[in-house]
């Protein structure tokens, strides 16, 4: 449980160092004419991204099962606050930047980063971003190994 937590927390720090290398890159290459319209789809489009960011970050406390219930009252509401507020600011940031890079309608693309900054002209970083997704996939894959573990454990083996 120990080396998961210890592999968990490395790939989360190298998750955020990429997002924070998009960040500076992009900021280079902002086009404010692209902010124009400012909200395309409407309220509509702000309701239907904030649901499906609010169903992602359900899923946050996957982690936090296999521990006892006392670690889990005393230690996930706080921790999850804390991370779901600074995320939070994060993907508001990391979204000024990619839109402000790139017209919205060129980011309908499975990896909307790399579009970003191979359009840019970044194309280490781009395949570095790319690097990035491919580490943060590989977390979340640990994160639900870790807790199908705990639940097989836990039901008896």
């Amino acid at each position: 449980m120990r080396e998961s937590a210890r592999t968990n927390n490395v790939l989360v720090v190298i998750k955020l160092l990429v997002l924070g290398l998009f960040i500076v890159a992009g900021l280079t290459h902002i086009e404010p004419t692209n902010y124009h319209p400012f909200v395309p789809n409407g309220w509509r489009g702000i309701h239907q991204g904030a649901a499906i960011v609010f169903f992602a970050y359900i899923g946050f406390d996957a982690i936090s099962t296999p521990r006892r219930r006392r670690r889990i009252r005393n230690g996930t509401s706080p921790s999850e606050s804390s991370v779901g507020c600074d995320l939070y600011a994060g993907l508001r940031g990391l979204g000024a930047v990619l839109t402000g890079m790139v017209k919205y309608t060129d980011l309908g693309v499975a990896d909307p980063l790399a579009k970003a900054l191979e359009v840019a002209g970044f194309r280490t970083v781009g395949w570095i971003v790319a690097l990035g997704a491919i580490v943060s996939m590989s977390a979340v894959l640990l994160v639900f190994a870790v807790r199908a573990a705990a639940d097989f454990l836990r039901d008896g083996a």
